[in-house]
């Protein structure tokens, strides 16, 4: 069981001791990918995703996946990079800066061109949340997949949000490491 997996399962009955577990584990991690699969596995639990992704965006208009949960080698060799531009959740997550949120994917007209490749990789609900710096930087994007059609309730909306920001402020703080 890894750290925030251990910290969480001490800390069921209460959200905010949980939250402030993964705060203190996320801080004690050294690895970039390492950190973000922490952050996503724990922001999957709260809105009760069985698969999902975090994303790093490039000036090059590319989402390029840093860390992922569910998902095998066949789906991340033909999805490992995926542009800015297209009508998938998470570029437009990128395109708008603000959280996509697809219930039902087959009730989507945008994302009818990726219904088929989500089939395959099994799942038919996105949300997708952007990740920014600090300073309102695009960093990239956090997904949840979702096996069936799904409303996620309010307050799990909020902790995948929190879980975003938390990821941004690692990746910095990884960053900042790095120049030290």
């Amino acid at each position: 069981m890894n750290a925030v997996a251990a910290s969480e399962h001490k800390n069921d009955i209460d959200p905010g001791r949980r939250f402030e577990a993964l705060l203190l584990a996320a801080e004690s991690v050294r690895d970039l990918e390492a950190g973000l699969q922490e952050i996503l596995s724990s922001a999957l639990r709260q809105v009760g995703a069985q698969k999902g992704i975090i994303r790093l965006f490039d000036a090059q208009d590319t989402l390029h996946i840093c860390a992922q949960s569910g998902y095998d080698e066949e789906y991340l060799s033909c999805y490992r990079h995926i542009s800015a531009k297209d009508n998938r959740a998470s570029s437009r997550a990128v395109r708008t800066g603000a959280a996509v949120f697809i219930p039902d994917i087959d009730l989507d007209p945008d994302y009818r061109p990726y219904v088929e490749g989500a089939r395959v990789a099994g799942y038919r609900a996105v949300l997708s949340v952007p990740i920014f710096s600090a300073g309102g930087n695009l960093l990239g994007v956090m997904s949840a997949h979702l096996s069936e059609p799904k409303d996620i309730p309010g307050e799990a909306l909020k902790s995948f949000d929190v879980h975003a920001r938390l990821a941004a402020s690692f990746m910095e703080r990884m960053v900042r490491d790095e120049q030290a």
